[in-house]
């Protein structure tokens, strides 16, 4: 066993000090101090076992001890290779420094991540217990460097026998790991384990260094735009958590992480389509869209099952989660980043996600090379933006009640003026959304509505205003609501024919698309009306549930307009041409 640096550097000072010669010549003193200083360089560059002990377990009681030995003296270590009640460690490879990443299977705590990158100086030691039947073994070990992590599963062993272990030592056993049952704990420089075996033995491989660095580069706290938690799954019973990576990422795709974390990391920002940008076969986000991109990795050592949930700065508008699209996209990737076997993205049967705003939620089982998905936001799209009127300008109160909608905080809005473009997934909200439409104009054609407080014609001559309400949430929810109008509700119009036909009382800032694809679903969707009070219970996907209330002019309302023609009629039609140019390619999606 080699001394401690600090024992030696006492050691020479005391042979270094010019006391009583006692007989022995100055220069014998100068030659000692010499040879020991040699050797206490020669220590500072190998951070061996200081010490090891077993202090229990039925070894113990069997007379067992705790052997320092050295890999020369093993040679070939084998299935079998003891047979004996005995703990044994030994140095291997001593003041390494890594030019690629090595990954750990447990890190010490305050490591942020299992993976030591190039850079990191590392020493490796290698500790045995190899009884003649099943036995167990309680005792620790101790080093002159801080224990960084280390490697206990049979395929790490297999991946770093080579680079890690003892040159003169022949690694030849089946099974090198330790199983679930078995117990170790560090901190510090000290390693503490338990340990029940039988042959071929329990064996770890210890990482020591005073200068790990490491290899994936974990979000420093408050550089972070994401926040994530594992819920469940292996992996949550393993420690495993969510974190986020910054630049650079490197190398992504070839079981780069092998940890049971989930991790997540920024891609192309506000960055404008000038192309579609499919989600799967047939669903897309169309050309134009200004969207995020963030890439999400789950890349366990073996077989392992994660749940959790993150949320997104912005709302999710899709996610691609296969291997085509994954590819097709990868121009919305991170520079930094190197995307590797690109044949083996994507996610497997019986992977799961589902959205909610700006939450997402995976539920994925992977092994190599893991399961990876690219997540798109939109809220950065001018097409994803809308104008929430200030409170001073609002003309109607509603509320949201009940339903999914209201579960994940959905609430009402009123918008105004610009309204932009509506009907095509624009607003991939929780919340309920009306606008002004044609305020005090007078009919110069009867109207006829869905739904009537009386008839379900209004007459020529009617003094009118008119509001548009939208539901469009970015995937399957329920909303229950109600909002409260001025005046009294006269009619509501909820079917496509309808909503065509007086489309000429649209809101000329607004662009409504889809145009067959409005209005509620028979049996699924509902609306009453109680005097100036609409009660909603609406269920909605792509692209949302959208209706036109009609109110009679109010006492306090503006003279009304004369309407001799359809207004926006123009703007309305190139705008539809548009809109079923578009639906013809983009299908309802479905997540």
């Amino acid at each position: 066993m080699i001394p401690s640096a600090r024992r030696l550097l006492d050691l020479a000072a005391a042979v270094s000090r010019p006391a009583e010669p006692r007989g022995l010549p100055v220069r014998l003193h100068c030659c000692a101090a010499l040879c020991l200083l040699v050797l206490l360089h020669a220590s500072t560059l190998h951070a061996g076992i200081v010490s090891g002990s077993l202090t229990g377990g039925q070894a113990a009681s069997n007379g067992g001890t705790f052997l320092v030995v050295t890999g020369a003296s093993i040679g070939t270590l084998g299935n079998n290779a003891f047979d004996d009640d005995n703990v044994r460690a030994f140095d291997e490879m001593q003041d390494l420094t890594l030019t690629s990443n090595l990954i750990l299977d447990v890190v010490a705590p305050g490591i942020p991540s299992n993976v030591l990158g190039p850079g990191s100086t590392i020493s490796s030691h290698y500790l045995i217990f190899d009884p003649a039947t099943t036995t167990d073994a309680i005792g620790s070990i101790s080093f002159d460097e801080p224990i960084v992590g280390v490697i206990r599963t049979n395929a790490r062993f297999d991946d770093t026998d080579g680079t890690l272990g003892d040159p003169a030592v022949t690694y030849a056993i089946g099974s090198q790991g330790l199983e679930s049952s078995d117990l170790i704990s560090f901190s510090g420089s000290t390693l503490d384990f338990d340990l029940t075996t039988s042959t071929p033995g329990d064996a770890v491989r210890i990482i020591t260094s005073l200068n790990a660095v490491t290899g994936i580069n974990v979000c420093p706290p408050g550089s972070e735009t994401l926040t994530g938690v594992v819920t469940g799954g292996t992996a949550f019973s393993a420690g495993g958590q969510f974190k986020q990576i910054c630049d650079p990422i490197g190398d992504v795709g070839d079981d780069n992480f092998d940890a049971y974390d989930l991790f997540a990391f920024e891609e192309q920002q506000a960055v404008l389509l000038d192309a579609d940008l499919f989600l799967d076969a047939t669903n897309l986000i169309a050309a134009g869209e200004t969207v995020s991109s963030f890439y999400i990795v789950f890349d366990p050592n073996q077989t392992e099952r994660v749940v959790a949930t993150i949320d997104f700065p912005d709302t999710i508008i899709g996610v691609i989660a296969d291997e085509p699209q994954l590819l097709a996209s990868d121009f919305m990737g991170n520079a930094s980043a190197n995307y590797l076997n690109p044949t083996l993205r994507g996610l497997e049967a019986g992977d799961t996600f589902s959205i909610l705003g700006n939450q997402l939620t995976v539920d994925f089982a992977a092994s190599t090379p893991g399961d990876s998905i690219r997540v798109i936001l939109g809220s950065a799209s001018p097409s994803l933006s809308y104008n929430v009127c200030p409170p001073e300008q609002t003309t109607l109160v509603g509320s949201v009640t009940g339903g999914s909608a209201a579960t994940g905080g959905g609430q009402f809005s009123q918008l105004c003026d610009p309204i932009g473009p509506v009907g095509n997934d624009n607003f991939q909200s929780l919340d309920l959304f009306a606008f002004e439409e044609a305020q005090s104009v007078e009919l110069s054609q009867p109207v006829v509505v869905d739904l009537g407080s009386g008839s379900t014609t209004i007459p020529a001559g009617t003094v009118i205003s008119s509001y548009y309400v939208a539901f469009d949430p970015s995937t399957s929810r329920s909303l229950v609501g109600q909002i409260l109008f001025p005046s009294q509700i006269l009619g509501v119009m909820t079917g496509v024919g309808a909503l065509g036909d007086s489309d000429f009382l649209g809101n000329p800032t607004a662009t409504y698309l889809n145009p067959t694809l409005r209005g509620l679903e028979s049996g699924v969707d509902s609306v009453s009306i109680t005097g100036d009070l609409l009660s909603i219970d609406f269920s909605a996907d792509s692209p949302g549930d959208y209706v036109r209330v009609i109110l009679a002019a109010g006492p306090s309302d503006p003279p009304p307009v004369p309407l001799f023609g359809p207004i926006g009629a123009i703007a309305l039609a190139a705008a539809s041409t548009f809109a079923g140019g578009l639906a013809m390619r983009r299908r309802r999606r479905v997540r």
